[in-house]
């Protein structure tokens, strides 16, 4: 009978052994499921941060090749619109040009080249026997281009250089072709210098597909001895990548070159029909998930610990309701661990979104606060010596009134009591210059946003406020500013570039009212929204009380290198690339209100969100960029 009450007790139990297998296995089963789904989908959002900061480094060397080859572009199309070159003489051109060479340091030489194709250098004259006719960068230039070629073998100096051309009179039909020719030693140290850790290196491709700049000799060339284009090579993951540069994609991706693998990031230039490349070896990038992948091993280990006890506990569960307890114990701490595990990867996902931010602004504070904390450390034991050493002179000059007429005559000549007097104030301003320059650092990490390459909607004001406050040293006390700010919505744009327009039109503002004899010096800031179309626009004015600016140069405001201020005091670029980064850039337009002794206002006007509107640039004259 026991014997039968044992079996059907077994029976029973078995039943129920099996409902709680099943349970347990399912749970598992999910439980492991989610674990590694949270995993895999925390380590592809951290590998993907990972992956815009190495394509942002190479961005930023990308942007560092492009000014310079504008500012080249720039220089070149300036030159060549200038009546002297115009004249289309050389007797009277070349000494311009030679001089040319010699104040902007950039150019080894210039040419000056004909229709017919012959042409002049600096370097050597009248090249006898020479014609550029088959050069495409001439052939560009002649069709109205202003063209960046590859490099290529100067056929006068042997050099290997880049040459910046651009047409000589109307572009339309133009007359002759000025070409600077620039060396490319600037984009050799910027594309070498791009890196990401041990064995990273760049290189640069130009359209078709050849290595303007590469680690390997062997596969750089010039258009007269070309290198192998890396579109032909044998390799088929080398030549996807060379695919990918040529047809100016910007991506990064994970591939294998000679038997290892690596994250190649690449983007285009805008200013040449060029494409750079990094290549990572993968372990570098993927170290940085050492932290996140201990974790999931510890995780693992625990989760292991736990079902292991947690099946032993379900054999025994007939013997004990104590090890049922502790069961339920058991996966109470697992679902513990499962929720801090959580927490950690959301930590962890935040962390490296602002892993960018982080190290520029600690970059700054570093490179800037170092000297900076060096003077100001300095300068409480500078004041003391220079007080111990007065009082050693006061000493002296009591100690022996009659002084040689060698020292007398010396004391006179730097006069002395002036700078008994002035030193101790010029100690005391140099500490308030230090103060002020931390005060700065701190303002920086508002408005440099160097991380911010890409468009992204932004609070405007912020930039002003920012703006305004580098710029408080200029203002003091003695200009005032007047903020009528209207309701803006979050604005589509590229913040650097807005915040850099928001610098010049303050900063030309403060020079017009400081130099103005008019005794309220007032900047006024307005800003608000308008509907043309229904487009939404950006409207900010920056008005002035200034003198405002003269009829006769108005027409010539926006002009590259104009500038009405004194030498050394102004550049006049300053205008002209806030019109090309509003109205190239932005999509909007700018314009200039002034009227003699009423001061002047700069008004821009953009879309609020470009991808849903368009505007288009005016058409007065006097916008005109070149």
């Amino acid at each position: 009978m026991f014997q039968s009450r044992q079996r059907r007790y077994q029976q029973r139990r078995k039943p129920r052994n099996l409902a709680v297998l099943s349970i347990l296995a399912g749970t598992t089963l999910a439980v492991g499921a989610i674990a590694l789904a949270s995993y895999q989908v925390v380590r592809e959002l951290i590998l993907q941060q990972l992956r815009e900061k190495a394509l942002l480094e190479v961005q930023q060397g990308i942007n560092e090749i492009d000014r310079w080859l504008a500012t080249r572009k720039a220089e070149v199309e300036t030159i060549a619109n200038t009546p002297v070159v115009g004249s289309l003489d050389w007797e009277v051109s070349g000494s311009y040009l030679k001089s040319e060479v010699e104040r902007l340091k950039e150019y080894h030489h210039f040419t000056f080249a004909y229709s017919d194709g012959s042409f002049y250098t600096t370097k050597v004259g009248y090249a006898q026997g020479q014609n550029i006719l088959d050069r495409l960068w001439f052939q560009r230039a002649m069709a109205g281009q202003v063209y960046v070629s590859d490099p290529l073998t100067s056929r006068t100096t042997g050099i290997v250089q880049v040459l910046v051309a651009a047409p000589v009179g109307e572009r339309s039909q133009p007359q002759a072709v000025l070409g600077g020719a620039i060396k490319i030693d600037r984009l050799e140290q910027v594309v070498s210098h791009i890196e990401q850790g041990p064995n990273s290196y760049a290189f640069a491709l130009n359209s078709q597909g050849r290595a303007i700049v590469h680690p390997d000799p062997k596969l750089r060339g010039t258009l007269e001895k070309p290198a192998p284009s890396l579109l032909e090579v044998t390799d088929s993951n080398l030549a996807a990548i060379a695919r990918r540069m040529v047809s100016q994609q910007r991506a990064i991706e994970l591939t294998q070159l000679d038997g290892n693998w690596y994250y190649v990031a690449c983007s285009p230039l805008q200013e040449a029909n060029w494409s750079v490349a990094l290549v990572i070896p993968r372990e570098n990038l993927e170290s940085q998930l050492l932290a996140l992948n201990v974790l999931a091993c510890v995780l693992g280990g625990l989760l292991a610990i736990a079902i292991l006890g947690a099946w032993r506990q379900v054999r025994l569960f007939e013997k004990s309701q104590e090890q049922v307890k502790l069961l339920a114990e058991k996966a109470a701490e697992l679902n513990q661990a499962l929720a801090q595990l959580k927490q950690t990867q959301a930590q962890l996902v935040q962390s490296e979104k602002m892993s960018g931010l982080g190290q520029m602004v600690a970059g700054i504070a570093h490179e800037i606060n170092n000297p900076v904390n060096f003077i100001y450390a300095n300068l409480p034991h500078t004041t003391e010596y220079v007080r111990d050493l007065m009082q050693l002179l006061s000493l002296y000059r009591a100690a022996l009134p009659a002084l040689p007429p060698e020292i007398g005559d010396f004391e006179q000549e730097i006069d002395f009591e002036f700078v008994q007097q002035d030193l101790p104030d010029t100690l005391a301003s140099m500490k308030v210059g230090t103060d002020r320059i931390r005060q700065i650092v701190l303002s920086l990490r508002n408005f440099s946003r160097l991380d911010e390459a890409e468009k992204k909607e932004v609070d405007l004001h912020e930039g002003i406020d920012s703006t305004l406050l580098l710029l408080h040293h200029r203002l003091k006390d003695k200009i005032g500013v007047l903020k009528h700010y209207g309701n803006l919505p979050l604005v589509e744009c590229y913040p650097s570039q807005m915040n850099q327009v928001f610098m010049n039109l303050l900063s030309n503002a403060i020079d017009a009212v400081s130099d103005s004899p008019q005794p309220e010096k007032l900047i006024e800031i307005t800003t608000g929204v308008v509907e043309t179309a229904g487009n939404l626009l950006v409207r900010i004015g920056v008005r002035d009380s200034g003198t405002g600016v003269p009829v006769e140069i108005q027409s010539k405001i926006f002009d590259p290198f104009f500038t009405t201020k004194p030498i050394g005091k102004g550049t006049g670029l300053g205008l002209a690339i806030t019109y090309q980064i509003v109205v190239q850039v932005h999509q909007g337009r700018i314009w200039m209100e002034s009227r003699p002794k009423k001061g002047t206002e700069f008004i821009i006007e953009f879309p609020a969100h470009p991808s849903q509107a368009s505007l288009s640039a005016p058409s007065q004259p006097h916008l005109s960029l070149l």
